[in-house]
């Protein structure tokens, strides 16, 4: 028998946005505080990575996968699933429109940490649907404005064609 998931993640295309913001040596803690957004996952220069080596540089990390409603203290963690709604574009917007109103703490902090920001879109083409990888003006305009870098993995799965005598055989089992 074949699992819902296993059906869904074979026949439909997923889209993720996120935001990494990368720098030497800052404290991830105080991105959180001031931006007021729980990320996914934080790593501080020096941490010991996977690999057993250490970190060249601290990250903080923040996607639309799986996130719930969260509040406590000015701390936030929003709903921004699910994965498969739409586009790239509306994806991004969901973590744009959270950080609109924190452009001016964004700028401040690139500049205090000489930050790097990363908006990132995963998309995972099956059967041959691939989503829309568009953005809006107003998108593009705000990642100008915090000096942010964009750019899209695309990872394009091969079709996948059944064999009629397949089918029959699933029926009658």
């Amino acid at each position: 028998m074949i699992m819902i998931k296993e059906i869904y993640m074979k026949n439909f295309s997923t889209v993720q946005a996120e935001l990494k913001i990368q720098g030497d040596g800052f404290d991830p803690q105080d991105i959180t505080n001031k931006l007021g957004i729980i990320p996914n996952s934080t790593t501080k220069k020096g941490d010991l990575l996977k690999t057993n080596k250490p970190c060249e540089f601290s990250f903080w990390y923040f996607n639309t996968e799986e996130q719930i409603e969260y509040d406590d203290v000015d701390q936030y963690r929003y709903k921004l699933g699910p994965l498969s709604e739409y586009g790239l574009e509306v994806q991004m917007k969901k973590i744009i429109d959270l950080l609109k109103p924190k452009k001016d703490i964004l700028i401040s902090l690139m500049e205090k940490y000489k930050l790097r920001y990363i908006f990132e879109g995963i998309v995972v083409a099956n059967n041959g649907y691939c989503p829309s990888i568009s953005l809006d003006v107003e998108t593009m305009k705000f990642m100008v404005e915090i000096n942010a870098e964009f750019d899209v993995d695309l990872y394009a799965n091969p079709y996948e064609i059944e064999d009629d005598d397949d089918e029959e055989d699933e029926e009658e089992d």
